[in-house]
Order: structure tokens, then C-alpha cells, then sequence
């Protein structure tokens, strides 16, 4: 719909409800940003402790391969180098552990979009 007073188009419901879980404000949404998670990126969606709930969109790799395989090529939009920048290596050396998977505990292909469970720590 058009807002005339305001002279801007204002957001669906959808995407304001997807704005809401990925953090945008309704005013941001209102003035033309469009809801693309995969735009956005990945989001913590829950960190209690060590451990962590990402929300990863469509088009993110997780690299977190057994550690008996080759390593991938570096993804153009890698989970766990988001992660390395999000949390920090010096804080969580288990991002950097490539035996250990990164710490993440399972893998979403890179077309499926979805939420990972993930340890920042070997406890």
C-alpha cells in the first residue's frame, strides 16, 4: 500500500514479520529495505551460554566437514568464517578447529536455509 501523507510504500506483513526476526525496525522496512535474508546474512538467533542458534539463509555454506576429507575451496559466503569474525578466534578456538568441525554440531546444504546449533567452547 501507499502511504500519500508520507509519500513512501509501506512494507507487507510478511516481510515486516521477517524483518522482526532479523532485527529490523518497521521504519527501516517502510522506507524501501527489502527482507532478503540471504542480503542480510546469518544471524545468532539464541546464544545461552557456550552455546549457540544460528539462522542461516540460503546461499551460506557451512564448512564443517569431517576432518578425514579435503577442505572445501573458501566459500564466497562461508558460515564459518562469519562466525570466526562474530565471535572471535581468540575467544573461541574452537571456530578455528577444523577436527572439530568448527564447533558446529551439524550442516545445512548451501541452497537450504535454516537454524544450526553450534559450541564456542570443547566443554
Amino acid at each position: 500500500s501507499l502511504d500519500v501523507a508520507a509519500g513512501r510504500k509501506k512494507s507487507s506483513a510478511a516481510t515486516r514479520a521477517c524483518g522482526r526476526m532479523f532485527g529490523l525496525s518497521a521504519t527501516l522496512l517502510d522506507r524501501g529495505l527489502l527482507c532478503n535474508p540471504a542480503a542480510i546474512g546469518p544471524q545468532i538467533a539464541l546464544e545461552v551460554g557456550d552455546i549457540y542458534v544460528l539462522a542461516k539463509p540460503a546461499g551460506w555454506e557451512v564448512d564443517a566437514r569431517s576432518p578425514v576429507r579435503e577442505s572445501a575451496p573458501q566459500a564466497r559466503q562461508s558460515v564459518v568464517a562469519f562466525l570466526a569474525a562474530h565471535f572471535g578466534l581468540a575467544s573461541s578456538p574452537i571456530l578455528a578447529d577444523r577436527v572439530h568441525r568448527h564447533g558446529i554440531l551439524h550442516r545445512l546444504d548451501a541452497n537450504s536455509s535454516g537454524l544450526i546449533l553450534g559450541a564456542l567452547s570443547y566443554e
